[in-house]
């Protein structure tokens, strides 16, 4: 009969158990790791009227990011915070040693942040999927194709507006027009937000003064070009493409009246009409809304891309004259644009 140990167990069965136990913890460990995904997310930074620092593009932030640098958030790395993200656009601008983003960025035990982009006095506010945040980036949990929007506030008595576009009566962050043919924008908004945080916000149908300006996008900044229009009294500016393409608008404030949190646009412009859910000379796309495909109908071959909302071409495919059925599982939730030849297509997942 083998010998036991105190506790009554032989002494093989003991070292049995202690391996099993090890082998628990460290299924647990791995289980818990396989399941804290990294988010890719829409991040953009922006600090005064000359541009964004980061031009709204995707980042994969991991969900340890912020720890990896000494911070901490309320998810212990096992959910993709705002505070990671806000960690990302630190590395974006500064770089990914550590004394730097620390020089740049101090966060307290609490989630207070007092030093921002290098800013000590840590003026700043994020906005998730165009809704001001409220709380604390270390308790904001972020989740895939989240829009997180980063802005440093302007004016010294915190009365920064944060603005939006309006197309048909409704705001939107992409539309599709026709070249050489007027359409009207509105900027509208939130004014006074982080004066409104304790004393109430002040919605607004109409931001005067609001310079509407072409983005370009150059080694992930994103640079004001001249306006090309500015909002008067009623919020409104009539603008007009002359040749196709994909273009990015924001808006800035154009006489030192009230700084704006400038808003983003894709417009993408077509030489002719385009179409969703209707036939015209060349194309019918449906069903929209979609999910797991949908069928393009073309009178012609060619190849058909579709963009995200920052711009981005997300999925390309080539299409035979008749019609083609385009499996879009891959695709995230939300609105997306198809583009085909001289047609441009809203759709929605």
């Amino acid at each position: 009969m083998p010998a036991m140990d105190r506790r009554g167990a032989s002494p093989q069965i003991s070292v049995f158990m202690k391996k099993m136990r090890f082998l628990v913890i460290c299924a647990v460990l791995f289980l818990g790791n396989m399941y804290a995904h990294a988010a890719t997310v829409k991040l953009s930074y922006l600090a005064d009227n000359s541009g964004f620092i980061v031009a709204r593009a995707d980042f994969e932030v991991a969900p340890d990011l912020s720890e990896t640098y000494g911070y901490a958030d309320a998810f212990s790395g096992e959910k993709v915070s705002a505070l990671d993200a806000i960690v990302a656009a630190h590395i974006a601008v500064f770089g990914d040693n550590p004394d730097d983003i620390h020089s740049a960025l101090a966060v307290s035990e609490s989630g207070l942040i007092s030093n921002f982009m290098g800013d000590e006095s840590g003026n700043f506010v994020y906005v998730v999927n165009g809704t001001l945040a409220e709380v604390a980036a270390s308790e904001t949990e972020l989740n895939n194709n989240d829009i997180v929007e980063l802005f440093g506030i302007q004016d010294p008595s915190y009365l920064d507006s944060q603005a939006w576009f309006v197309y048909d009566g409704q705001r939107t962050e992409a539309i599709t027009v026709t070249a050489g043919e007027e359409f009207e924008l509105t900027v509208a908004g939130i004014e006074y937000v982080i004066w409104g945080m304790d004393y109430g916000a002040t919605p607004t149908d109409a931001i005067e003064y609001a310079a509407v300006a072409p983005v370009t996008v150059e080694s992930g900044a994103g640079f004001f070009g001249s306006p090309l229009g500015v909002t008067g009294s009623n919020g409104k500016v009539t603008l007009k493409f002359d040749n196709a393409g994909t273009y990015i608008l924001s808006a800035y404030d154009n006489e030192d009246y009230i700084p704006l949190m400038s808003p983003w646009l894709v417009v993408m412009v077509n030489q002719m009409t385009g179409t969703e859910n209707v036939e015209n000379s060349s194309i019918v796309v449906y069903p929209n809304p979609f999910a797991e495909y949908i069928i393009i109908n073309t009178a012609t071959a060619g190849a058909a891309t579709i963009f995200d909302l920052s711009g981005k071409a997300v999925l390309n495919v080539n299409l035979t004259a008749g019609s083609n059925r385009i499996n879009t599982a891959v695709l995230p939730k939300g609105v997306h644009l198809l583009k085909t030849g001289d047609n441009t297509v809203k759709i929605v997942k």
